[in-house]
């Protein structure tokens, strides 16, 4: 069984797979829904396809072959759709795979992408889906921001149903160990850190206008390091806030920056005087700057 399973998630062995339940695909029922592995192509309408380079730990390939753009995050891809196509340079913190800085090379190939992302396994996929893509307009840096530089541990899961896969792109990556920890395979590795600010002291970026941030309940230490580059630009920031972990550290900064937070929802944004909620709630957020809140005007919810 074991032989089976290795030869039906290889990436030509899936491919293959894939290939011949085509015709098929929307009538298999979510319970034989299985992982896919290889290059997958997301339709965007009035674009060229998105194209992703995925193995079967990677929860978002699976989505996107599945369900497509309405899979994953929809009011999250709205948002980002809307503010992207205006931006001179976006910065993608956490970007596993490379979903939002292949989409900014769909979308906008005018902007200018920063992808950090510190896990070795991502960070290979993340460079391979900006060439799938054209995305001559990013560039991928192993990184991971957060409130000082230097190095330091990051920590990530196994998936012990894919022992066999080298590359394991976990979602819960973080310099946090307790949100990796959410089984008993949890490795750590050294990775490089660095402060928003130093980055960009470093690299002389002179505009920034879109940050999005998914970094595992560390969200508050990335805002820490980036204090002088936001007041600076004031850029749109997307940023996921895990429920019951450091939402009120999140708030506690982006009040201090004279931002507006807005929650997230598959209809429209709608503005929130707190990030506390609900497991079972939206967990994604849009930060705007109080002198832009009208950008949001078009976003709301009907």
């Amino acid at each position: 069984m074991s032989l089976v399973r290795r030869m039906f998630y290889s990436e030509k062995g899936n491919t293959l797979i894939r290939g011949l339940i085509g015709p098929l695909k929307s009538g298999i029922p979510q319970s034989a829904r299985f992982p896919v592995s290889g290059v997958i192509e997301t339709d965007i309408p009035g674009h060229r396809a998105l194209r992703l380079s995925v193995n079967p730990t990677c929860f978002i390939g699976k989505v996107l072959y599945w369900e497509g753009l309405q899979g994953f995050e929809p009011g999250v891809h709205r948002v980002f759709r809307h503010f992207v196509k205006q931006s001179t340079t976006f910065l993608d913190i956490g970007a596993n795979v490379g979903f939002y800085s292949a989409m900014a090379a769909v979308y906008s190939p005018s902007t200018t992408v920063h992808a950090f992302e510190p896990l070795p396994a991502a960070f290979t996929y993340l460079k391979e889906n900006l060439r799938l893509n054209q995305a001559s307009n990013a560039i991928a840096h192993q990184i991971a921001l957060s409130d000082a530089s230097g190095e330091t541990s990051f920590f990530f899961a196994l998936n012990p149903k894919f022992d066999f896969v080298e590359n394991q792109l976990t979602s819960t990556g973080s310099l946090d160990q307790d949100q990796a920890a959410r089984t008993a395979q949890v490795k750590e590795i050294k990775v490089t850190l660095s402060t928003l600010d130093d980055f960009v002291s470093k690299q002389k970026i002179d505009q920034i206008d879109l940050i999005k941030m998914d970094t595992e309940a560390t969200e508050h230490l990335v805002l820490d390091g980036a204090r002088e580059t936001i007041s600076r630009f004031r850029p749109i920031i997307l940023c996921e806030v895990l429920p019951g972990k450091v939402e009120s550290e999140i708030q506690a900064r982006i009040e201090a920056l004279n931002y507006v937070a807005y929650q997230i929802s598959p209809h429209g944004v709608r503005q929130t005087t707190s990030l506390k909620h609900a497991k079972s709630s939206e967990n994604d957020f849009v930060f705007c700057p109080e002198e832009k809140t009208g950008l949001m005007d078009s976003l709301q919810r009907g």
